[in-house]
């Protein structure tokens, strides 16, 4: 455990540097170590297991992380921001129009 966290440091040490291709290799390389180390499944998980729902869980769980739902929410509360402001917005452009009509039809 020593060795892999000593690699980790290693890695992590070059990974401010622009990434050369060395660097990515080096990353790439410890990235696999890990995925083995915490791969908990049977080696053959996918030919014993008969349910199909698990085998598309299995093959995506092996090849990482395709989104993050930390991401999804804040382009959903970015969203739903800039619709407050454009209905805010227009209604701020409605009640201007109505004063505007009310001044020009009190005169």
């Amino acid at each position: 455990m020593q060795k892999l966290y000593n690699e980790f440091r290693n890695v992590q040490k070059n990974a401010s540097i622009a990434k050369t291709e060395t660097q990515k290799q080096m990353e790439k390389q410890f990235e696999s170590k890990l995925n083995n180390i915490f791969d908990i499944a049977h080696n053959d998980a996918l030919s014993l297991t008969t349910n199909e729902e698990s085998k598309q869980f299995l093959i995506l769980q092996r090849k990482g992380r395709i989104g993050s739902l930390g991401s999804v929410d804040r382009k959903l509360t970015q969203k739903e921001e800039l619709k407050r402001k454009q209905a805010t917005k227009i209604e701020d452009q409605r009640n201007r129009q109505k004063n505007a009509i009310a001044e020009l039809l009190g005169t």
